[in-house]
């Protein structure tokens, strides 16, 4: 292989970091490497979660501290078996395809934002994961170079596809630095790079076109409709599997449409939250699916609940007119015998 590697595993295991050998060739004009991509987070361990250490690589860059072995078990295994093609030899050859690496760094980001709205805190900005085609090599030096993030590209290894992530890049021989999922970091001539990349449509089928990268991008989450436009849009089969996102997804489909509506909802109790959107008296399982239909019975049962307790306060209220009246008419009746001029008035009859 014409490549060379920059940082072992073994360096690794002795804390060598990269933001110094960043900081060395940012000093002599030689190269940038991304802050925090020098961060141990695990080396793959079987032939398909490439892909999942690409995005495992991505997340710590922009800030989550997450484990290989945490994004591989407990995100991208449940995308990818939910939405594993059935082409020959997907698993082997593939693993996670571009959108399911997408999936699983956005199910992971999308994780974080409604576990800190159920707790109490409203988070309106983070990142979002994107598919791009036809990306050129040039496209992905300007991601890396000069917007600092990181881009994970999909290249042959020998018959088979592999995800790298491209962390930096060197001037003085124009070399794309970037993370194998074993741990390494290695360089290589960008032209070179350029010519391993999947640039042809014979996995078109799998949802592989030419040249295609997943890269990151700044969102900002005003409202719930754009957290979930912005992390699942197309995918809502996949926001069930991530427990709070379909927690929330319930409540944003019952009408709460604010994030402020729903924040701290777990202490408080989803019952509390459903009063606020109008649907009080009902507590139900937002952890499962919900379907239109669903929504629609709840707010049906709703309506009679408010209904029936509109009806028994309304009762509720008449009867207590009715005892305060009749308190009143007694203490009259008992007010005017103990009065000490209709006695007078009796006795002189």
């Amino acid at each position: 292989m014409n490549f060379k590697t920059i940082l072992s595993m073994a360096a690794i295991s002795l804390s060598f970091t990269m933001n110094a050998y960043s900081t060395y060739y940012e000093y002599k004009g030689e190269g940038k490497i991304i802050p925090n991509s020098d961060k141990y987070i695990g080396a793959q361990n079987d032939n398909w979660s490439c892909g999942a250490y690409s995005a495992t690589k991505m997340l710590n860059i922009v800030g989550h501290g997450v484990s290989y072995n945490t994004i591989k078990n407990d995100y991208a295994q449940k995308v990818f078996s939910a939405f594993a093609g059935r082409f020959s030899n997907t698993v082997t050859d593939i693993g996670l395809t571009p959108d399911k690496l997408a999936l699983t760094f956005n199910s992971y980001i999308a994780q974080k934002v409604a576990e800190s709205i159920k707790y109490g805190g409203i988070k309106t900005k983070g990142y979002k994961a994107e598919v791009r085609i036809n990306a050129s090599i040039n496209d992905i030096e300007n991601e890396v170079r000069y917007k600092n993030r990181p881009v994970a590209v999909l290249v042959y290894a020998g018959s088979q596809l592999h995800w790298v992530t491209v962390i930096g890049w060197m001037n003085s021989n124009s070399s794309v630095i970037y993370a194998e999922s074993d741990g390494t970091i290695n360089y290589e001539n960008k032209y070179e790079f350029d010519r391993k990349r999947v640039n042809n449509w014979n996995w078109a089928a799998a949802g592989i076109l030419p040249n295609t990268i997943v890269k990151i991008e700044e969102v900002e989450f005003n409202k719930l409709d754009a957290f979930f436009d912005h992390l699942f849009l197309g995918t809502e089969n996949a926001i069930y599997q991530i427990p709070v996102v379909g927690e929330i997804y319930n409540l944003h489909k019952l009408g709460a449409e604010k994030f402020n509506q729903i924040v701290n909802f777990g202490p408080r109790g989803a019952n509390e939250v459903l009063k606020s959107i109008g649907l009080p008296g009902i507590v139900p399982d937002l952890t499962v699916p919900m379907t239109l239909e669903d929504v629609v019975k709840l707010k049906n049962q709703a309506k009679k609940v408010a209904e029936e307790a509109a009806r028994v306060s309304q009762q509720a209220a008449q009867e207590a007119q009715r005892v305060r009246d009749q308190i009143a008419e007694e203490a009259n009746r008992i007010k005017n015998q103990l009065n000490p001029r209709n006695w007078c008035c009796k006795w002189r009859r």
